[in-house]
């Protein structure tokens, strides 16, 4: 559905047609289907999101899905008459997926920001052009709150997970996931019910000798967003991991976003 030149052409529509509140228009900026996913909605993220509570992985299968879930009156509520997006930064990029870390703040009629969050877009390029094929946000975003052992509890646990997987001992790697675990690619979302499913239904690319590292990019008291690089041979590999933490279970990883071509391009 997307039709832009350029990622960042997308992302900036994104916030146009949203601010116009128009419905078509805005689902015209995405690729189908289109997911967000964000951290269990708690205590800090309803505080931050202004009260509007959010789902963890929320699944339009097409644009008249996106269209007509659009509302602006919970919004309004909180007394928001527009939003501005903040400039992007390519993390990861090829021909037809880019990750871009971006966000936005919410701003009253007085031109107070009162909600501030920060997002990874997931864009993909289909036939018509570039346009949004998943969001990831992290929803507990506080300016200048420290957040440092969020990030590293965050990046061992991704390191170990698909140091797991190049194991091939994917039972594992489920029991470090949370559900439903959703994976994103070029023109398609993936979602795994249950540590069960990503099992049976996962198709192991056998063990293999590897080293993986991973970064934050974005973080939260309830969510973080990292790069991770994972190198086997001459074959490098890149992808965007949301990990998410829950009161239960503690941080687990929610979605996953690998580079077109992980295991077939070198490096």
């Amino acid at each position: 559905m997307g039709h832009y030149a350029s990622p960042e052409e997308a992302y900036r529509a994104f916030f146009e047609n949203f601010n116009r509140k128009d419905a078509e228009g805005w689902a015209g900026v995405m690729s189908y289907p289109h997911v967000r996913v964000a951290p269990t909605a708690g205590p800090e993220v309803n505080k931050v999101a202004a009260g509007v509570p959010r789902t963890p992985a929320r699944l339009f299968p097409t644009a008249a899905d996106y269209a007509a879930a659009a509302n602006w009156e919970r919004f309004e509520r909180t007394g928001w008459v527009r939003t501005e997006g903040i400039p992007t930064e390519r993390i990861h990029e090829s021909e037809t997926m880019a990750h871009l870390a971006g966000g936005w703040s919410r701003y009253n009629a007085a031109g107070e920001a009162f909600v501030t969050n920060r997002v990874c877009y997931i864009l993909t390029k289909l036939d018509e052009g570039w346009g949004i094929q998943a969001r990831f946000g992290v929803d507990s975003w506080v300016e200048g709150e420290d957040q440092s052992a969020a990030e590293q509890t965050a990046a061992e646990l991704v390191e170990r997970a698909i140091g797991l997987e190049l194991e091939d001992d994917l039972r594992a790697v489920a029991a470090l996931c949370r559900y439903p675990l959703t994976i994103v690619g070029v023109g398609e979302v993936v979602q795994f019910g249950s540590a069960q499913e990503l099992v049976e239904l996962s198709q192991g690319a056998g063990a293999r000798p590897g080293t993986v590292s991973a970064r934050a990019v974005q973080s939260g008291r309830r969510g973080v967003t990292l790069s991770a690089r994972v190198e086997t041979g001459e074959v490098v590999g890149q992808r965007l991991v949301l990990v998410t933490r829950d009161e239960d279970d503690g941080w687990k990883i929610a979605a996953v976003a690998p580079m077109p071509g992980e295991y077939e391009q070198d490096a």
